[in-house]
């Protein structure tokens, strides 16, 4: 499985990186959301682990480019990283393209069964 981490944090991209080590993925890192969708056209990815809030290009805006993309790489599967809680924060980020949200901080175990469900409908859909 290949990850894009979109994380603008060193520190919290290592920490999902040896999340995901247990998975055995391979993991790609950006800093913000330009530089993922330039990542996104030169990689094939099964997911995006995309952070909310970051400088340059934030997770929405990003989130929205990716969306509205011709091909295959519009429908990979995001799953919004976020310390924010605010009201109706993941019907934003749905209506907006994501698949999940995910809330900061969280625990191995939720990342990786919110990846496994992720995964799995992707995988019904096709």
């Amino acid at each position: 499985m290949r990850v894009l981490c979109v994380e603008d944090d060193p520190l919290n991209r290592r920490v999902i990186r040896g999340m995901l080590d247990v998975l055995g993925a391979e993991v790609l890192e950006a800093e913000n959301g330009a530089v993922a969708l330039t990542l996104i056209d030169s990689e094939p990815l099964d997911l995006i682990l995309l952070d909310l809030r970051m400088p340059r290009m934030d997770g929405l805006t990003m989130l929205g480019h990716l969306r509205h993309r011709d091909g295959p790489t519009a429908a990979i599967p995001v799953i919004v990283l976020t310390a924010e809680a605010r009201a109706n924060l993941r019907e934003e980020c749905l209506a907006a393209g994501a698949n999940e949200l995910l809330q900061k901080p969280f625990v191995m175990f939720r990342l990786l069964k919110m990846i496994s469900q992720v995964l799995a409908v992707k995988a019904s859909l096709a």
